[in-house]
């Protein structure tokens, strides 16, 4: 299975957004943003709209669906926007590896470990797959490779069922920065689906960061 996320790809300037209201009525979000196209789960699409610090996640080429104003993180060497009515954790700790979570008030998440060093992604997300797996009984595992603004990034998608939920986690692994960074994406099944974009928006925000830092550094 192959996906891209790509900082610089489908984007276009659009002088407004439509999107759908909760009575199913059309309007239109007049303002001047960016929206980019992200390839979601089972070939599905969704658009995210930036004006300044505000997102509105949609899917299927508009600005319907979950509407969010997002917070930012920043710290750690990483940067990244998500919705501000998710909440965000952080490890007490000091020592790398080092992890970041947002919390959709479903309970399902993105996040985010940092390992400082020379670690290989490969090593990195299979030890992050084998934790799951020794954790949860019958677990199914899918091996795949995503394009992380350019370049491949490897991970697994794993199903599992917790507390009669059916589960799905993607974890991906990329060297960025002189780190190796593990993404997680989790939720029940139907959450997941319906939030994908929205992770990978997320991701999106945390991709564009590193490339502009890394562009800073090279001036």
């Amino acid at each position: 299975m192959t996906d891209s996320l790509d900082g610089n790809s489908n984007r276009i300037e659009m002088p407004c957004c439509k999107w759908q209201n909760k009575d199913n009525v059309n309007s239109q979000h007049s303002v001047v943003g960016f929206a980019r196209k992200l390839h979601g789960a089972n070939g599905s699409t969704g658009v995210f709209c930036e004006q300044g610090k505000s997102l509105r996640f949609g899917a299927n080429g508009g600005c319907s669906g979950v509407t969010a104003v997002t917070a930012k993180f920043k710290g750690l060497g990483i940067e990244f926007s998500y919705p501000a009515n998710w909440q965000i954790a952080q490890d007490e700790t000091t020592d790398f590896p080092r992890t970041i979570s947002v919390h959709s008030p479903s309970g399902a998440f993105w996040s985010l470990t940092i390992h400082a060093g020379q670690m290989l992604p490969q090593v990195a997300a299979q030890d992050f797959k084998d934790a799951i797996s020794a954790e949860y009984d019958q677990v199914d595992v899918t091996p795949i490779t995503v394009e992380i603004d350019g370049e491949d990034a490897v991970g697994y998608e794993l199903d599992f069922y917790c507390l009669d939920f059916l589960v799905t986690c993607r974890v991906v692994a990329f060297e960025r920065s002189g780190m190796t960074l593990v993404l997680c994406y989790q939720g029940e099944n139907r959450d997941y689906d319906q939030l994908f974009p929205v992770f990978e928006a997320v991701t999106q925000s945390l991709v564009q960061s590193l490339s502009e830092s890394n562009a800073d550094e090279g001036e």
